[in-house]
C-alpha cells in the first residue's frame, strides 16, 4: 500500500492515516461504468481518485456511500483503475501531488505494465532535475523492466553537491538499463560532464592488479563517495564493471568509478559504449575551465593506463600523473 498524502488546511502536504482509507482495484468494462462498495462506508463521505493504471483519462463523475460512476475518455475500455476513499480528506490526484501518493503503486503496476510504465515516464520526464532522489531509486525499477520507454532519459542531466571534489558538477545520463547488478536498481547510469579532480591512477608505474587494486578505485569509494550528498549515496547501486582481462578482477563491483576506453567509444570488450559517447568532441572534459587529459579505468598495458587526452581522442599515460577524473554511478 502506497503512502497517500493530502493537501490540509495551510496548504501542506500531509500523510493520510491508512486506518481511515478505503481502498480497491477494479476493472472498467463501459466508457461510463458504476462501481459499488461491497458495503456502505458507514460514516464515509468518499473522495475517491480513480486513476487508470495506464495512459487512459478517468473522471469520477458521480460519489456517495456506496459506490460512484466514472467515465472512462475515448472508450479505452476495458481498463484497471484504483480508487482510495476517506472520512472526507481531499486526496489529490497522481499528478497534483506530484505522483507522492501514488508512486510507490505505480511502481508495482509497472513492472507487469508497460502503460503503467509509460506514465511514470511521462510525468517524471519533465521533473527529472529535481525529484528526490529516493524517488528517481524507485523509478529506476521500472527503467530496469522497460527500458525503451525511458530512452528519450538519456541526456538528462541532475546537478550533484560533490563538496570540495568539483563543486556543483552536472552529471549526465549515459544509457538506461546498461550496467548490471544483482537487483532491479541501478537502471540510470550517469558520468560528469566534467573532471570533478586530478588524481594519480596509481602511485607507482605498473598496471599490476589494474583497475581492481590502483589507488583511484580505493580514493573514488574511500574519499570521494562519502563526500557525495547523503540521500544520493543511500541510492546509489553496486554494479558490475568489466575491465581489462589479465590485469586484476574482471568484472568488479563498483559505487563510484571511471569508464572505460569501451564504455566511452573506442572499441574493445570492457562493457559496452555508452550512447553518450558518438565522436572526440563528445569525449572532450574540462578541468578548471580548460580541456584536458582524464583517466580510463582500462589498461594498455604492464605500465600504461588508457587516457582520452584534450582533443577527445585515446592515449597512453604511466600511472603516476594526475589526470582529470570523470566520475560515473549508477541509481
Amino acid at each position: 500500500m502506497p503512502s497517500i498524502y493530502y493537501k490540509d488546511s495551510n496548504n501542506d502536504w500531509v500523510l493520510l492515516d491508512l486506518g481511515s482509507v478505503q481502498k480497491g482495484v477494479f476493472t472498467a468494462t463501459t466508457s461510463n461504468y458504476s462501481y459499488n462498495f461491497e458495503e456502505a462506508y458507514t460514516g464515509y463521505v468518499p473522495i475517491v481518485v480513480a486513476n487508470a493504471l495506464g495512459n487512459q483519462e478517468v473522471k469520477v463523475t458521480s460519489v456517495s456511500s456506496t459506490g460512484f460512476i466514472v467515465q472512462v475518455e475515448g472508450n479505452a475500455v476495458p481498463c484497471d483503475i484504483m480508487f482510495f476513499a476517506a472520512r472526507g480528506e481531499a486526496i489529490p490526484t497522481f499528478e497534483e501531488a506530484n505522483g507522492k501518493q501514488l508512486l510507490d503503486y505505480y511502481l508495482e503496476q509497472s513492472k507487469a505494465s508497460s502503460d503503467a510504465a509509460q506514465r511514470i515516464a511521462s510525468y517524471f520526464n519533465s521533473s527529472f532535475g529535481t525529484m528526490s532522489w529516493a524517488d528517481m531509486s524507485k523509478m529506476s525499477e521500472v527503467a530496469a523492466k522497460f527500458p525503451s520507454t525511458f530512452s528519450g532519459y538519456v541526456n538528462k542531466t541532475r546537478t550533484v553537491n560533490m563538496g570540495s571534489y568539483g563543486g556543483s558538477t552536472v552529471f549526465r545520463v549515459a544509457a538506461i538499463n546498461h550496467d548490471t547488478n544483482s537487483s532491479d536498481k541501478g537502471a540510470f547510469t550517469f558520468i560528469a560532464d566534467k573532471c570533478i579532480a586530478t588524481h594519480q591512477m596509481d602511485t607507482s608505474n605498473t598496471t599490476s592488479g589494474g583497475w581492481a587494486n590502483c589507488a583511484m578505485r580505493s580514493w573514488l569509494s574511500g574519499t570521494v563517495l562519502p563526500a557525495m550528498p547523503a540521500d544520493l549515496q543511500a541510492v546509489i547501486a553496486t554494479v558490475n564493471k568489466v575491465n581489462t582481462s589479465g590485469y586484476g578482477t574482471s568484472p568488479t563491483q563498483d559505487k563510484l568509478w571511471i569508464p572505460s576506453h569501451t564504455e566511452v567509444g573506442f572499441g574493445g570488450n570492457e562493457g559496452s559504449a555508452y550512447g553518450i559517447f558518438t565522436n572526440n568532441s563528445s569525449r572532450i572534459r574540462q578541468y578548471n575551465n580548460s580541456n584536458t587529459y582524464w583517466w580510463l579505468r582500462s589498461v594498455g598495458s604492464s605500465y600504461i593506463f588508457r587516457v582520452v587526452d584534450s582533443d577527445g581522442a585515446l592515449g597512453d599515460s604511466v600511472a603516476t600523473p594526475t589526470h582529470g577524473v570523470v566520475p560515473g554511478f549508477c541509481v
